[in-house]
């Protein structure tokens, strides 16, 4: 599991916009898939998004701690009112 956690910022979107999910998928021997969901509650279209994803493992993960791994993403096409995997 994972425990998302948005940093601050000033991009339209930032503060009503959140990422959920990250059920792990083995696809084989070192290949591991994770799917998400960002989800934008503005009525900003936020376009396209580069995120650099931190995993961290609950129940007790702090954004302090380090995180088990990170990965970039992009998430094409992120409109208002509007989820995306």
């Amino acid at each position: 599991m994972a425990n998302p956690q948005a940093a601050p910022n000033s991009e339209p979107g930032g503060e009503v916009s959140r990422a959920g999910g990250f059920p792990p998928d083995e696809k084989g021997p070192g290949k591991l898939q994770i799917r998400f969901a960002l989800i934008n509650h503005s009525d900003a279209d936020l376009g396209d998004i580069s995120l650099l994803v931190n995993v961290r493992a609950p129940p007790r993960a702090r954004s302090s701690d380090p995180p088990m791994f990170t990965f970039p993403a992009t998430v094409q096409g992120v409109g208002p009112a509007m989820s995306r995997m």
